[in-house]
């Protein structure tokens, strides 16, 4: 199977940001100011820019496509008016960044926990960011009132695109963070068993290139690709999809087009699935041996079939 631009595992999208298409499907592209950020999850969580507006850079591209960039030095970012669509238990957050230089504090993405401007602990329900000057990628969250954060213990180089993935699970009471796939610190346990929100002065904006819309501060220099926020902790399969997803799309190294799939089951009268998708037809290596038959039949429908080459 190979894989295209095209983001199969939806269950549980809250937000979608696309960098490539920032202005919606076939909009038209060029280098100017972002002043709103399409969501195509279907929820309407579109980000809006105010007086600094990031830009959309149709030069300095990732794998050929467009992608928005945030200036820290002209204090650009954008915000998302929640109606609690943004404020799951649980959750993961997919980012995929390439950072310019010194963005101390950087901020990619935050939820903060007050509404009202007050920057005091807890600060954040959820936040990617880079760690203070040594720029290391960081994940925190916060449950039963207490901080949990999970820090890289390398920086990843700047002008280098990669994906980094916050997970929380409220069953496992785990807070987890990966960096191109890869799980880059033990797990942390947390609190409880679900994301704090302050209820109490209304939702808050979610920040994107900020610490927070409403206290400012914290601003991110480099470009965003792509912004996904899912409503539960995803198991390692539907992880790794959207995983794949992204390091294809955006030309990150380590993720392969071709999928192996390797099962005894007898699929007669069945679908095959992979990845939440059924397939007319696969494709079979010259190393697979066949017993009294030169054809294997998959799913339901006579011809569809694999095709030995």
């Amino acid at each position: 199977h190979t894989y295209h631009d095209a983001l199969t595992y939806k269950t549980g999208l809250l937000l979608w940001l696309d960098g490539a298409e920032p202005k919606g499907k076939n909009a038209t592209l060029a280098d100017a100011d972002i002043e709103t950020w399409i969501d195509f999850s279907g929820n309407g969580m579109h980000a809006y820019a105010s007086s600094n507006k990031p830009s959309l850079d149709t030069t300095n591209t990732m794998n050929g496509k467009p992608c928005v960039r945030f200036d820290s030095t002209n204090s650009e970012y954008m915000s998302i008016t929640d109606d609690g669509t943004l404020e799951p238990s649980e959750i993961t957050i997919f980012v995929v960044v390439r950072r310019e230089g010194l963005s101390e504090w950087g901020t990619i993405i935050s939820k903060p926990y007050y509404s009202n401007g007050g920057w005091i602990d807890p600060y954040n329900s959820y936040k990617i960011h880079d760690s203070g000057t040594d720029r290391k990628p960081r994940s925190e969250i916060v449950s039963s009132g207490t901080n949990a954060t999970l820090i890289k213990p390398s920086l990843v180089a700047d002008d280098i695109t990669y994906i980094q993935t916050l997970k929380f699970s409220g069953t496992e009471q785990k807070l987890r963070t990966y960096i191109n796939s890869s799980e880059f610190a033990s797990y942390i346990d947390t609190a409880g068993s679900s994301l704090d929100y302050n209820g109490s002065d209304g939702y808050a904006k979610v920040g994107i290139g900020t610490r927070s819309p409403h206290s400012n501060g914290e601003y991110y220099r480099g470009h965003i690709a792509e912004i996904l926020i899912y409503n539960a902790p995803l198991n390692d399969t539907n992880r790794q999809a959207v995983e794949r997803y992204l390091g294809l799309k955006w030309g990150i190294s380590g993720y392969s087009d071709t999928y192996t799939y390797t099962d005894n089951t007898d699929y007669q009268n069945e679908d095959l699935v992979v990845d939440d998708k059924s397939y007319d037809s696969v494709e079979v290596a010259t190393n697979v041996s066949l017993e009294n038959a030169n054809t294997i039949y998959v799913g339901k429908e006579a011809d569809s079939t694999v095709t030995l080459t």
